[in-house]
């Protein structure tokens, strides 16, 4: 009986721990994945406070919740905000609602007809963080990854410090991260091969999303992330350059709009500088070190120092997170994966330089306008990083799979309690609730958040050529698609 039972146990362990086993366990591989999934919602809803904190500070009273109410308005007026009365959620630009390349245009918005601003911002994130989830099942079934390797996935990309500490501070826009794993699993079939107009529609289908879910950094840190491809991807890098014009024809509707304020951009002191990490160090200790919310009260925190912008660096992942991403993303990378991986290198590497000091400028000297609305480069460490993440569970999978002993399997389940441990505890200091404390409160008007639409015919006709440059490009994707599927 008790041999029996121990069989059972060791069965069940090599289930959670071994993808192939798994198959014996199907309604433990459901109840887990299904398990992780709604304990997700409930670490989001915990840090969204479930809709009850005080979202009056910060970003989301200067732009956020300003902007929603823009849109919300519109809906229910029966009409699209292309213009706006109160310019000051738009950076005082313009009036022109799409002249800003970040402003929110999803279909979800259209919920803001039936519900209240702070309730839209909690169903906008939990309907993001299950798009991450649908990329993340993506990534297992693409690289077997067993439950274990997956959890680790699951919590280091989910709960990191970057993720948390934007939307802490009323970065909204920052749902075109969640998709991040849909990119890392095209690019995963681009390297095996698996390309063609299918990969390339459904990668610019993509990226048109971040666009529209007000993504326009994440668009731009991708394309910067894809590009070194062209010069280490042979034949198959007439891909690539295809997903760069294309995703950017496919979102003219939204690009195109903003080119009329690129002289009113340039003469805006706040946009015209660039902020990465001061060094390398800094990096490493926005990994390890969490961030402790200032003991007084502040109106707002300048773009000067790597202190006070805590959230423009913040990546914590823990130092046992930090050794994880360093031994199994890097060490084994380089030492037994390096020719299956290569054409990766130059990708991480060339961003992660971006990202530190004042780098980018080789960049922003190029005068291209849409890279040249990259100003904080700390935040595009995000796509090295979450690649590095996925890289390091990949590489665990296989180092797993050698090493089955008791004895490191359990230092696994162990190593995933503590990182868990760690991150809920970051989680703590950035929950909007807590974090509220450590601003200032500011008065916020939404009632000039109004639509004040009007005759201009050069905004009017510029739109129309965008969308009309979208519509076309869809149905190119959609033709060549199509063929391609045909015997």
């Amino acid at each position: 009986m008790l041999r029996q039972l121990s069989t059972q146990v060791s069965n069940l362990l090599s289930a959670v721990f071994f993808k192939p086993d798994e198959e014996k366990w199907q309604p433990l591989q459901f109840i887990w994945l299904v398990s992780l999934y709604l304990l997700g919602i409930f670490i989001w809803g915990k840090f969204l406070s479930w809709n009850t904190a005080p979202l009056d500070y910060h970003d989301w009273v200067g732009i956020t919740l300003p902007r929603l109410a823009i849109l919300q308005n519109a809906f229910r007026a029966g009409v699209f905000p292309f213009h706006v009365q109160d310019t000051a959620a738009l950076h005082e630009i313009s009036d022109r609602y799409l002249v800003l390349p970040d402003v929110i245009t999803t279909p979800q918005t259209l919920l803001l007809l039936f519900v209240n601003l702070n309730t839209f911002v909690l169903i906008d994130i939990l309907f993001h963080y299950t798009l991450g989830m649908l990329g993340l099942l993506w990534l297992r079934t693409q690289k077997n990854l067993s439950l274990i390797s997956f959890t680790i996935l699951f919590f280091l990309f989910n709960f990191n410090g970057y993720i948390l500490a934007h939307y802490s501070v009323g970065h909204f826009t920052w749902g075109g991260y969640f998709l991040f794993p849909v990119i890392f699993g095209l690019l995963f079939e681009f390297t095996a091969g698996k390309v063609g107009w299918r990969w390339t529609g459904l990668f610019c289908l993509t990226l048109f999303y971040m666009i529209l879910a007000g993504g326009q950094h994440h668009f731009v840190w991708i394309l910067l992330f894809i590009s070194p491809l062209l010069l280490t991807s042979g034949k198959n890098a007439k891909w690539i350059l295809a997903v760069i014009i294309l995703a950017g024809l496919l979102s003219a509707v939204r690009l195109l709009p903003p080119a009329l304020a690129l002289s009113l951009y340039e003469k805006k002191q706040n946009f015209n500088f660039v902020l990465g990490y001061p060094s390398v160090q800094h990096l490493f200790q926005a990994m390890v070190l969490p961030d402790v919310p200032v003991e007084t009260l502040l109106a707002s925190f300048g773009l000067n120092s790597f202190e006070e912008n805590i959230w423009e660096f913040n990546f914590y992942v823990g130092i046992l997170g930090t050794v994880f991403i360093l031994y199994f993303g890097l060490w084994h990378w380089f030492k037994k994966y390096y020719q299956e991986y290569k054409q990766f290198i130059l990708p991480v590497f060339f961003v992660f330089f971006l990202s530190i000091g004042s780098n980018y400028w080789l960049i922003r000297n190029s005068e291209f306008p849409l890279f040249g609305s990259e100003r904080v480069t700390s935040r595009m460490v995000a796509v090295p990083l979450t690649f590095l993440i996925v890289f390091s569970v990949i590489f665990f999978q296989k180092w797993l799979a050698t090493h089955r002993q008791a004895p490191i399997l359990t230092a696994s389940g162990l190593f995933l309690a503590f990182l868990t441990s760690d991150l809920w505890n970051n989680l703590k200091l950035w929950r909007l609730s807590d974090r509220a404390n450590y601003f200032q409160p500011l008065q916020m008007d939404l009632s000039t958040n109004i639509v004040a639409n009007h005759a201009d015919p050069l905004y009017f006709s510029v739109i129309s050529i965008g969308f009309g440059i979208t519509i076309f490009v869809a149905a190119f994707l959609l033709v060549m698609s199509w063929r391609e599927k045909k015997p």
